[in-house]
């Protein structure tokens, strides 16, 4: 039995008092991934039917290479948002948490920085 009253149990386990910018953050993400992600949409519609030239050529192209490299950008931030939530959530174990945040962070900036080299290498290549 608990003999402490319920503000001395709450003590210690409150608000780091950055949720609020946590949520804003991760909004903002997604409402700026939605046009981006429509660009995309109609972009891959668009080039199946292309020929390899084609597409280097869209590749090339300064504007959908650097709109591609903030999509990419955006989109594993906001992935990295959502992660960190859903690993706070449900992992209980400070050491697993811990461990899983690592290895999450790790494999989406390993991620990020080949997409960014791999869309500069695309733009400069001739």
């Amino acid at each position: 039995m608990d003999y402490r009253t319920p503000i001395a149990r709450a003590r210690g386990l409150g608000s780091a008092h950055h949720g609020s910018l946590h949520w804003w953050r991760q909004r903002i993400s997604a409402l700026t991934l939605v046009p981006l992600g429509l660009w995309f949409a109609v972009c891959l519609v668009r080039l199946p039917n292309a020929d390899y030239d084609t597409v280097r050529a869209w590749f090339q192209n300064p504007v959908n290479n650097g709109v591609l490299l903030v999509f990419l950008v955006i989109a594993l931030y906001h992935a990295a948002l959502g992660l960190r939530v859903i690993l706070e959530d449900y992992l209980h174990a400070r050491w697993l948490k811990f461990s899983a945040t690592l290895l999450t962070n790790a494999l989406l900036l390993t991620a990020g920085l080949t997409g960014v080299l791999v869309l500069l290498q695309l733009l400069i290549s001739v």
